[in-house]
């Protein structure tokens, strides 16, 4: 995410980061994201751990209670991908 340099201006995303954010929203309403860090057997405090995060962040995008959003969102995009190529998880 790129963060602007002038104070109290809003940051701004590219268009990849943007793709990136929408899949991160769509892993947390299909329960994609929560069904890969189990197949892979890690707890969401162990995820929240990589991506920056508490573990009730995690639980809260995991059970839709609030969206991804930011970097955080971006890392964890990542995460649940490397994971799923690595367990084969859909």
């Amino acid at each position: 995410m790129t963060v602007p340099s002038q104070p109290g201006t809003i940051g701004v995303m590219d268009q990849s980061e943007t793709l990136i954010l929408v899949k991160a929203r769509k892993y947390a309403l299909d329960g994609t994201g929560a069904r890969v860090r189990k197949a892979a057997n890690l707890s969401q405090y162990e995820v929240a751990k990589v991506i920056g995060r508490s573990n009730v962040c995690v639980h809260r995008w995991e059970k839709g209670e609030h969206q991804p959003h930011g970097e955080a969102a971006l890392r964890w995009v990542a995460l649940i991908d490397a994971l799923s190529e690595q367990v084969g998880a859909p």
